[in-house]
């Protein structure tokens, strides 16, 4: 599902009842996403499609890393530019020019 991710966000999510994993994705930053699981235990990824092939980019779990810690940025940054984006490329360079 589509959400404006923030720390307050993420500090809340919970993975919905009867799913092992939901992936609640920014309505900002393409491909970027909070992975909620069962446990409670929440990772930061960037998705991407690689060679007609879905990819995530782990980035750090939340509590290691907020989305308001300062590194988070850049990490997404250096993800998305490392990241091969068959569909949407020019969306992600645009987003961080």
């Amino acid at each position: 599902m589509k959400v404006t991710l923030s720390s307050a966000f993420a500090q809340n999510a919970v993975c919905l009842p009867g799913k092992r994993r939901t992936d609640y994705w920014s309505n900002q930053i393409p491909g970027f996403i909070l992975s909620v699981r069962e446990s409670g235990q929440a990772t930061w990824s960037l998705r991407y499609v690689q060679n007609g092939r879905q990819r995530d980019h782990k980035i750090g779990r939340y509590g290691d890393i907020t989305f308001d810690h300062p590194p988070l940025c850049p990490r997404v940054q250096r993800a998305a530019a490392l990241a091969p984006v068959e569909a949407g490329a020019s969306k992600l360079s645009a987003q961080w020019g």
